[in-house]
C-alpha cells in the first residue's frame, strides 16, 4: 500500500483519509505508528488515538464511517454506498 505523506509547516508528516488527518507518531519500538488528530465531529472519539500501523488507523476510520451510514437508515446508506462504488444487494 502506497501512502502519499505530506509535510506541514512544522515538518510533521500527515495524510488524509475520509476527511480524517493521520499523522506519523515516532516511537522507538513501533516504527510505523500513526495517530488520528483531526476529522469530522462524528469521529471525535478517535482524535488522539495511536495505531501501530496505518492500515489499523484506516480500519478504525472505515468502521466509524460505516456505522454512520448504518445510522442514516437503509435507503440513504444504499445510495451513499452506491456513490462510493460498493455493490449493494
Amino acid at each position: 500500500m502506497s501512502i502519499n505523506w505530506k509535510s506541514d509547516k512544522n515538518g510533521v508528516e500527515f495524510t488524509k483519509h475520509s476527511n480524517f488527518r493521520i499523522e506519523t507518531t515516532p516511537h522507538p519500538t513501533f516504527n510505523e505508528m500513526v495517530s488520528i488528530v483531526k476529522g469530522p465531529s462524528f469521529g471525535s472519539h478517535l482524535f488522539g488515538k495511536k495505531f501501530i500501523t496505518y492500515a489499523k488507523a484506516i480500519a478504525a476510520i472505515d468502521i466509524v464511517c460505516g456505522e454512520k451510514l448504518i445510522g442514516k437508515g437503509a435507503k440513504a446508506a444504499k445510495e451513499e454506498m452506491m456513490e462510493l462504488g460498493l455493490e449493494v444487494e
